[in-house]
């Protein structure tokens, strides 16, 4: 079944959980190697962007944290998987549209995922002939989520959703086990209801609807915390 504005899609939650879990294809037959492996947890905040107000806007910042596990394959490529959870939030009285401050819709909810990322280190900062201990890093992949709380829902869609994430982010290594960083990601959805305002009714003006030809974005930021071991004691050491 196909809605015209994209909130279903054939079979969607087989699909993008098969590739959350993908890497542990990678990750397992590596762990024979004693690839490093890191466990996290990213402090910050989530953002919304759509039919509400379109730019980014710090006002809708709401606490949020993530909790992952992460195999380095190599020094510049990680495979990352892990959830998300933390509150949601928009309101048209952050737009500069006056329309919007009119029309003064408002949402809160609590949005939950489970994502897998592959994440690319521009230096390898980890080596024992680095003089430098930081890089640059970005990252990308596959999320699903669910939501429930405040808002104006039409139950006419999955509960389940995907998204896309794509990020940005620094880290330091304060030790051989211990990393800290801060990262940017956005998560682009094919989905038009996470503020409960979507269709458009162009032939009645009173600005009560959105757009449906675009779709909802949430954003993370945060700081991260990993700390480092390994599968099996080894000889093997990246630094």
């Amino acid at each position: 079944m196909v809605r015209r504005n994209g909130s279903r899609i054939n079979d969607p939650l087989k699909i993008v959980f098969f590739l959350i879990l993908l890497p542990l294809l990678f990750i397992m037959p590596s762990s024979g190697n004693a690839q490093l492996t890191e466990m996290g947890i990213e402090l910050g905040a989530f953002n919304y962007t759509g039919d509400l107000h379109r730019g980014y806007n710090f006002k809708s910042h709401r606490p949020a944290v993530s909790v992952f596990l992460k195999s380095n394959l190599t020094p510049s490529l990680s495979i990352r998987y892990g959830i998300s959870g933390g509150m949601l939030s928009g309101n048209d009285q952050y737009s500069n549209d006056p329309f919007n401050q009119v029309r003064n819709e408002s949402f809160n909810i609590f949005l939950f995922e489970a994502f897998g990322l592959f994440e690319f280190n521009f230096l390898d900062y980890r080596s024992k002939h680095a003089r430098i201990h930081w890089t640059p890093y970005l990252n990308f992949g596959l999320a699903a989520f669910t939501f429930w709380g405040n808002r104006d829902q039409d139950d006419d869609f999955l509960p389940v959703q995907p998204a896309i994430p794509m990020g940005v982010g620094i880290k330091y290594q304060l030790s051989k086990k211990i990393d800290l960083g801060f990262e940017v990601s956005a998560r682009t959805t094919l989905f038009d209801h996470l503020d409960g305002v979507s269709d458009s009714r162009t032939t009645l003006k009173d600005y009560n609807y959105g757009n449906q030809y675009d779709f909802d974005t949430y954003f993370f930021i945060g700081i991260t915390i990993n700390y480092i071991f390994y599968y099996i004691p080894c000889p093997f050491d990246y630094n």
